[in-house]
Parts: C-alpha cells; structure tokens; sequence
C-alpha cells in the first residue's frame, strides 16, 4: 500500500464486534447485551473461521486491555474515546455525572454504536447526558479536536483501546508526530 488513504477503514469495523463477543467472558457490564444486539458471535466465527475454537485467549486479552485502559482514565473528568468500537466505557464512566465523555468513531460504525448505547439506556433506564458522539476519523487530528471541544474544560483523558493494531504502518506515523 503506497497511500495511507487507499486503506478501507471501514473494513476493521467488524473487529469491534469480534472483539465485542470476547467481552462477554468478563465481569464488564452491558457486555452480554452489546454481543447479541450485533450478533457478535457470527461475527466472531466469520472472522476466525476454523481459529474460532481455538481463540478463547483473545477474551483475556480483550479484557486485560479494557481493564487496564480503565484504571488510568478514572483519574480524569473529560475523556475523549477514539474509535470507540462497541465498548461498553462510555455508559459506564457516565454513570459519575461529573465525567464528560465523547465516544469517537468512524460515522457508520458510530451511528451504530449510538443506536446501542441509547438501547441499552432505554433497557436499563439510564439517562447519560454527559455522554456524546461524535463522528471522528482517528487519523484527521482536526476531527478528534471538533469531538474534544464537546468537553469542558480542564485537563482530558484521550483513550483508546487497539485500533492502532489494524493500521498499516504509514498511518501509525500520523500518531508519532
């Protein structure tokens, strides 16, 4: 690949959703739900093919990096999550109504996980008015700085949790500047 922007961004999308299955091994909230409100374990074994057995590790993984991710944004009132995916973060850090937080992601895969996160808010009762979308491509700076401007003011916790991993090589350069 010669141009970062021939790379089809909207093709790591489903990995949200492979990803989503493997959550449902934890203790993290809402997780059971977001599997099956997207089918995530077809999703899985479409991914993994004749590995879907064989790929329970992947929960571990999943959850560790969640976990992790967890601890340190705790610390901070303003969080801005870049590619967001279906992770649950969001409705649960929001639950403090003194956290701000802005879900970023790909516009298609955002409206999707919006339609999600107000779901399980009409499940559960939950009204979350400290918890924004915003469309971001997370390698346009301009974009996430429109989505960080949702945030008050004072110090921000700027998140993520492995899109990095599905990007060639050119495009992690965007992140080193």
């Amino acid at each position: 690949m010669n141009n970062p922007s021939d790379y089809k961004h909207d093709k790591i999308t489903p990995t949200a959703d492979l990803i989503s299955y493997f959550r449902i091994f934890s203790d993290t909230p809402y997780t059971k739900e977001i599997a099956e409100m997207t089918d995530a374990k077809k999703t899985a074994e479409d991914i993994l093919g004749e590995h879907f057995k064989d790929s329970l590790y992947l929960a571990v993984m999943s959850e560790a990096r969640y976990k992790r991710i967890d601890i340190h944004a705790r610390e901070y009132r303003n969080i801005l999550e870049v590619a967001i995916g279906r992770s649950p973060r969001g409705l649960i850090f929001t639950e403090n109504q003194k956290v701000y937080y802005v879900a970023t992601d790909l516009p298609e895969s955002l409206k999707q996980y919006q339609t999600i996160m107000q779901e399980l808010m009409k499940r559960h009762t939950l009204h979350r008015p400290n918890l924004h979308f915003m469309p971001a491509n997370a390698l346009h700076l301009d974009e996430l700085n429109v989505a960080a401007h949702v945030l008050p003011n004072g110090p921000m916790a700027i998140i993520s949790e492995g899109f990095m991993v599905y990007l060639p090589k050119e495009e992690k350069k965007i992140w080193g500047r």
